[in-house]
């Protein structure tokens, strides 16, 4: 159920997309248990944003969640999150931030990416999109919701 994008990589950085069948022959894609990166893009990135849900690289242990925007986005620590700040400004060129680092929050579960992710075969993640917030919750697959397990979440 997933659309594979072949255009012109819209973040400006060196990928090419390649279409389904040539990733079914040359094995770059595969339905595993394993840690995947998850995230949305928009049409005109970064001016209509990426919100990276999943994401994680090499042998790191917990989950980063990284909003990619265009000028005057930012995040503030409300006390509503469980994580911790890692970056505020969530615009891709943002001064005093690597380039494309975003507004993310870290969390010290470990239950969330990765090997300890893999030891709990895994869980939800749930992402809601208001004109107020976005938000992401992880539910570890023994803390799944009855909403969510009925098919009626509610945040």
């Amino acid at each position: 159920m997933f659309t594979f994008f072949t255009g012109h990589d819209p973040t400006n950085g060196f990928v090419d997309y390649v279409d389904q069948p040539t990733v079914n022959s040359t094995g770059l894609i595969e339905s595993t248990w394993s840690s995947p990166a998850f995230w949305t893009v928009g049409p005109n990135w970064p001016n209509n944003g990426e919100i990276d849900i999943i994401e994680g690289v090499h042998d790191q242990t917990t989950n980063l969640m990284t909003l990619h925007t265009s000028d005057n986005c930012s995040i503030t620590n409300d006390n509503m999150f469980t994580g911790s700040i890692s970056t505020t400004n969530c615009f891709v060129n943002a001064p005093g931030q690597s380039n494309n680092a975003g507004c993310s929050i870290h969390t010290t579960n470990t239950q969330t990416y990765g090997a300890g992710f893999d030891a709990i075969s895994g869980g939800v993640y749930a992402t809601e999109w208001t004109s107020d917030a976005i938000s992401i919750w992880f539910f570890p697959r023994n803390a799944i919701p009855g909403d969510i397990h009925n098919g009626h979440p509610s945040p």
